[in-house]
């Protein structure tokens, strides 16, 4: 009979060191579930918009969404005062649109007047700063004429519907110019200055109407026949040099 203690199975042996393990890593999987689960929690309440500003509880105190509240709050308050600002803007521009409205008489800038080919007489290379309207007379180009054709090749005014009568029968028409076109103090001379030495009043833009006041004036020039003719209108004031 042998006094030998009976051993332990192995099974047994390792049950308690397995319930020991257990028990060691239980408390942090539970821990870290509720921390998850009050995570998702907080999520949802987020993106719902019912998450309080301010939650007290378990003797602590948090805030939610403080600064992301104060700062959409400045960004629209910015968005305010930039609004005001362009309607303001907008208020200010309307008044100058409507001064420049009120006030326009064809305001003439150095860059409205259109210079055509010298020989043609109509704008000179000078150009005009001053937009004084006036009433008078004054002569002015008509164009060119070919006789062979029997009609305008180049011409500053029209007749209502686009036609131009021919020059023997133009005196005491009412004409409208097509273009801008310079109107001098008489006749250009029938000598190789031609218009040159011939002061210039003013320009009788596009749109203004003139009275053909007598015959038409030939001129036989390298580029055709030119006429021209003394009219009544109204025209753009050349300032004083």
């Amino acid at each position: 009979m042998s006094d030998t203690a009976p051993q332990d199975s192995p099974q047994e042996t390792k049950k308690p060191i397995l319930a020991h393990l257990l028990a060691l890593i239980r408390r942090p999987i539970e821990y870290g579930l509720i921390g998850a689960a009050a995570v998702l929690v907080i999520w949802l309440a987020d993106s719902l918009h019912v998450l309080p500003l301010k939650f007290k509880g378990l003797g602590t105190e948090v805030e939610f969404g403080k600064k992301e509240k104060t700062v959409l709050n400045s960004s629209a308050d910015q968005v305010a005062a930039l609004d005001g600002k362009l309607q303001k803007l907008q208020g200010e521009l309307a008044q100058v649109v409507g001064t420049l409205r009120d006030g326009r008489r064809l305001d003439v800038t150095t860059a409205a007047v259109v210079a055509l080919p010298e020989d043609a007489g109509n704008v000179s290379k000078a150009t005009l700063s001053n937009d004084k309207i006036v009433e008078g007379t004054g002569t002015v180009w008509l164009g060119t004429f070919d006789p062979i054709i029997g009609r305008w090749t180049d011409r500053s005014v029209t007749q209502p519907g686009g036609s131009l009568a021919a020059p023997e029968a133009m005196s005491g028409l009412e004409v409208t110019f097509e273009i801008d076109v310079n109107v001098r103090d008489g006749l250009p001379e029938v000598t190789q200055s031609y218009y040159g030495e011939i002061a210039k009043k003013g320009v009788a833009k596009k749109g203004f109407i003139a009275t053909i006041l007598g015959d038409p004036v030939r001129y036989v020039r390298p580029t055709g026949i030119q006429y021209w003719a003394e009219v009544a209108l109204s025209y753009v004031e050349a300032p004083e040099v």
